[in-house]
């Protein structure tokens, strides 16, 4: 008699076919952004084992950065399964390849402002038959003029770190997360609860204003570094064009200073530990400034989480680490303990190379909140 219990039992279900793949327009795709961007959003080889679901895989169309080079100093080349490359000439081929894709990306750092407009209004002004997303990353030095936000500016009624924020926050508790503003602010305050609060001309103790976590919905009040006006250009440009034109979906991604698979900024910071020359690294002046971070493999994740995912974020994302207090000392301290002497020094800024704006990353000083987008993503280890 056949066992009645077998018979119940439910057949496993067949997984369900993958979505149509998507045609990734990924400018710079040889580039050190590039090259993370294409190995996070390439998923061909998922469909290896089952030829019919190909379908699924994402298409690639690339320009190349003439000037990327390797670690050897030879040039850098384009990713082994981008499908197609195109130049920028203003040429209905390169116009094309533009509108025959789904997705858009471009890195603000490394194009010009001349085709990045040019891609932007492109865009905008097309008569669009399907939905299309373009996504900008920017950089944090759009940010680095704006004043402090301080804690009575925050109005009645108005989100803020005390509220749901903050809540939320609590509800998954991490060493790297940015504390609440009541701990930063507490934390900030220790040295001075311990001296006398100064007074003022009648006697009152004077009250010292918090600066609180810039958040991404403030990014109307980001005032960028004098070099970076386009940037910021660009990006209220991208942002603006989905008024009038429906089918396009923008984001730009405030990432912050870009490190890990080769270093930019910290290169020389690696090279001297390394070498141990100088004995003790460089840090300008005290060091407690704030330099948001970001490993590019992290962004490359966060990007693919924003076209692949196609989660409703806010147009405006901040992409950064949640380090708490990313004080550009205990960033080369860390630097300087796992490759270097554990030393590090105070010296002046002008001592400092600022070869590819090296120096004035690493004067930052802002406090940024990290995205929610976060919160679904498995972050590198730094």
């Amino acid at each position: 008699m056949a066992d009645s219990g077998s018979e119940n039992e439910e057949k496993p279900k067949e997984p369900e076919p993958p979505q149509p793949g998507k045609k990734i327009f990924l400018s710079h795709c040889n580039s050190y952004e590039g090259q993370s961007l294409f190995k996070e959003l390439w998923n061909k080889d998922k469909f290896d084992d089952k030829p019919e679901w190909s379908f699924g895989a994402h298409t690639f169309t690339g320009t190349i950065r003439k000037e990327e080079r390797n670690a050897r100093g030879g040039f850098e080349e384009a990713p082994v399964g981008i499908d197609s490359f195109v130049n920028f000439e203003r040429t209905a081929d390169f116009r094309q390849k533009l509108l025959e894709s789904d997705v858009i990306i471009y890195d603000l750092m490394s194009n010009s402002f001349e085709e990045v407009d040019y891609v932007i209004k492109t865009l905008k002004t097309s008569p669009l038959q399907e939905e299309k997303t373009l996504v900008l990353l920017s950089a944090v030095m759009t940010w680095v003029n704006t004043p402090p936000k301080l804690e009575e500016e925050v109005k009645e009624g108005e989100d803020g770190e005390d509220g749901e924020d903050a809540a939320a926050e609590e509800e998954e508790p991490s060493e790297e997360e940015p504390p609440s503003e009541d701990e930063e602010n507490k934390d900030g305050a220790e040295d001075e609860e311990e001296a006398e609060p100064e007074l003022d001309e009648n006697g009152e103790p004077i009250v010292v204003k918090q600066p609180l976590y810039f958040k991404e919905t403030d990014f109307h009040l980001r005032v960028p570094h004098a070099d970076y006006e386009n940037l910021k250009t660009l990006e209220t440009t991208a942002m603006s064009s989905v008024n009038t034109q429906p089918k396009l979906r923008v984001h730009v991604l405030c990432s912050g200073i870009r490190y890990g698979n080769g270093e930019r900024t910290f290169y020389d910071h690696f090279q001297k530990a390394w070498i141990q020359n100088p004995e003790a690294l460089p840090i300008i002046g005290e060091g407690e400034n704030l330099i948001p971070t970001i490993h590019v493999i992290d962004l490359a994740r966060l990007v693919r989480r924003v076209v692949v995912d196609n989660p409703k974020e806010h147009p405006y994302i901040f992409a950064i680490d949640k380090t708490r207090k990313p004080t550009q000392k205990r960033l080369v301290s860390e630097i300087a303990k796992g490759m270097g002497t554990n030393k590090i020094a105070s010296v002046p800024a002008e001592t400092v190379s600022n070869d590819s704006g090296c120096r004035e990353k690493l004067m930052i000083n802002l406090r940024m909140k990290a995205s929610d987008a976060f919160k679904a993503i498995a972050l590198s280890e730094a």
